[in-house]
């Protein structure tokens, strides 16, 4: 995580994420590294970053958790014969973001933070 030393980061740790909702039962799932920290413009505000690594090199994404309309936690899906468990969903009006972690406690842990 050298790139984000000097930034606090408040949880980070991998989760599956889905694709775009119209391609969701088509493409494949991603597993990403996450970096939730404060979006740094006002206090209280977060944003969750997704890299292809935990060396958070290559930013593949951000969430702006202050357009977030709503979460869901306890999610399950099936597609293609592989369960998705330990599933939370973040909901902004451009997008629903579907996100697996590897345990009921890692999904806490995201969810509750």
């Amino acid at each position: 995580m050298d790139n984000l030393n000097n930034q606090q980061i408040v949880h980070a740790g991998w989760l599956f994420k889905s694709p775009p909702e119209k391609r969701i039962w088509k493409t494949k799932w991603r597993r990403r590294w996450f970096v939730l920290k404060p979006s740094g413009q006002i206090p209280g505000q977060y944003v969750l970053e997704y890299y292809t690594d935990s060396t958070c090199k290559k930013l593949k994404g951000q969430i702006d958790l202050d357009q977030c309309e709503q979460v869901d936690a306890g999610l399950q899906l099936e597609i293609r014969k592989q369960n998705y468990d330990n599933m939370f969903d973040l909901r902004t009006s451009k997008r629903t973001y579907y996100l697996v972690a590897d345990s009921e406690d890692e999904m806490n842990k995201w969810y509750v933070d």
